[in-house]
């Protein structure tokens, strides 16, 4: 054993070989207590050991240029090939019988080896119901990947108001927009009291023709429980705000169907044979 004691203290830093282990062991000593902070075993795991919540490894960098630092590279020095997993994260913890498990994974793979053309790809494993579960891969081939296990995980899109912004439900297999609960392949929900927040699809058109216009589709805007189709009056005109569009299609929520509503001139209505 190896021992260090600073000249004005009575802590005692050392390093022994553990027969127990065969490892190599960086301890601490502070009036006979001692405390392992470091042990390397034969096969080159390094283990840093504190019993409190504190940092247990800090990589510090001084450097004043704008380029990145510090960095922490994990690097598989051999020829990669294909779907070669060259990396993990993990996140290790121990259940309440205090058997251990891998609670969280972040796995790096080579997706396609090819000199010049080369992908990687990030998994991030999630631990669902004692099994390891891909909940998210980033392939540099060209996708992003949500659930590829095909387990009962939903996804949530937050917005800055609304919880439920989007929602894809996995056991139904549907999709809702400011809806947790949707009934249908899409389900959009919204509120008919304010125009703001009504279920609404709007159609814009992008082209610079000044006849272009914009629709909406949308579930109140003339009336509660109206169905309502709308066009702008105008180029780049909001389809459904007040003074900016007319009501070329009208369904009222008691079955009656309006044609142009507001009574414009060119607003005919034809049917056409073969």
């Amino acid at each position: 054993a190896l021992s260090v004691q600073p000249s004005d203290s009575t802590i005692h830093y050392g390093f022994r070989i553990d027969s127990s282990t065969n490892s190599l062991n960086l301890d601490r000593a502070d009036s006979g207590n001692e405390v392992k902070l470091l042990s390397v075993d034969t096969n080159g795991e390094v283990t840093m050991t504190r019993a409190d919540n504190g940092v247990n490894l800090t990589l510090e960098c001084t450097d004043t240029d704008a380029n990145a630092g510090p960095n922490l590279k994990l690097n598989r020095a051999v020829t990669g090939a294909s779907d070669d997993e060259i990396g993990n994260v993990i996140f290790h913890g121990r259940d309440n019988a205090g058997n251990g498990e891998d609670y969280g994974l972040i796995a790096g793979f080579i997706s396609d080896a090819t000199n010049g053309s080369e992908d990687g790809r990030l998994n991030f494993k999630v631990l669902m119901n004692g099994t390891s579960r891909d909940y998210l891969i980033l392939n540099g081939g060209g996708s992003v990947v949500v659930n590829q296990d095909a387990q009962d995980v939903d996804f949530r899109v937050e917005g800055d108001s609304e919880a439920n912004l989007l929602f894809v439900d996995a056991s139904t297999d549907r999709v809702g927009i400011s809806n947790n609960d949707p009934q249908a392949l899409l389900d959009i929900k919204g509120d008919t009291q304010f125009f703001a927040t009504m279920a609404k699809i709007y159609l814009t058109d992008s082209n610079t023709n000044a006849n272009s216009r914009n629709w909406c589709l949308g579930n109140g805007g003339s009336a509660f429980g109206n169905f309502t189709i709308g066009c702008s009056n105008s180029k780049d005109g909001d389809p459904q705000a007040s003074g900016t569009h007319f009501n070329p299609l009208i369904i009222t929520n008691t079955g009656t169907v309006v044609f142009n509503e507001e009574s414009r001139a060119a607003g005919d209505f034809r049917v056409e044979s073969d």
